[in-house]
C-alpha cells in the first residue's frame, strides 16, 4: 500500500492524540508500536535512540512529531522553521493542524488563481482572433475615398519647391 507524506502524517498525529498518554516505557517499544499502526520503518533498537538522546516512548513520539513539523513547514514555506521546537505532543499536534490548515488555504487559492489565469488567457486569445495578422495591410489602397484621404499633402513642382526656399532664405536674411 503507498501512502503519501500528508498521511503518514495524518496517522501518526491521530495515533498519537489517541494516546497521549499511552505511550511506551521504551523507545524501542514505542518504534515498534508506530512501525505495526503505521508501516513507518523506525529502528527498534534502544541503544540507538539512546545515542540520539531519546529514551523513552514519549520521547520518540516528539521526536518524531518534531522531525514531521520540521518536513512539514519546509514543504509549505521552502525553510525549516527557525523557532524554538515544541515540548509536548499536544502543542506539536496544534501546530502540524494550523499549518495543514494553512496549506490547504494555499491549495484552495492556487486553484482560484489558476482559473483566473486560465479566464485571462481565453480572453486573450478570443482578442487575439479579433486582431488583424501582420499581412493584412500589405497593399495600401490605389485610390482615396472613403475616408483614406491623406490631408495635408501637396503636390509640388520643382520650380514652385525652389521658388518657396528662395523666398524663405529671403525672408531670414531680411530678419537678421
Amino acid at each position: 500500500m503507498k501512502i503519501t507524506k500528508r498521511q503518514l502524517r495524518r496517522i501518526i498525529q491521530e495515533e498519537l492524540i489517541v494516546e497521549k498518554s499511552e505511550f511506551a516505557p521504551t523507545a524501542e517499544e514505542e518504534a515498534k508500536k508506530i512501525n505495526t499502526q503505521t508501516g513507518a520503518g523506525y529502528v527498534t533498537d534502544q541503544a540507538f535512540w539512546e545515542k540520539q538522546g531519546v529514551v523513552t516512548g514519549e520521547d520518540l513520539a516528539l521526536s518524531v512529531l518534531g522531525q514531521t513539523y520540521s518536513d512539514f513547514y519546509k514543504d509549505v514555506h521552502g525553510t525549516r522553521p527557525r523557532h524554538a521546537a515544541y515540548k509536548t505532543v499536544g502543542e506539536y499536534t496544534t501546530a502540524i493542524n494550523d499549518l495543514d490548515d494553512h496549506f490547504m488555504g494555499m491549495v484552495g487559492e492556487d486553484e482560484l488563481d489558476a482559473e483566473r489565469q486560465a479566464k485571462i488567457e481565453k480572453e486573450r486569445q478570443e482578442l487575439a482572433t479579433l486582431m488583424p495578422g501582420e499581412f493584412d495591410f500589405q497593399e495600401l489602397p490605389k485610390q482615396t475615398g472613403m475616408g483614406r484621404r491623406v490631408e495635408g499633402m501637396m503636390n509640388l513642382s520643382r520650380e514652385r519647391l525652389s521658388e518657396i526656399i528662395c523666398e524663405e532664405v529671403i525672408n531670414h536674411s531680411q530678419k537678421s
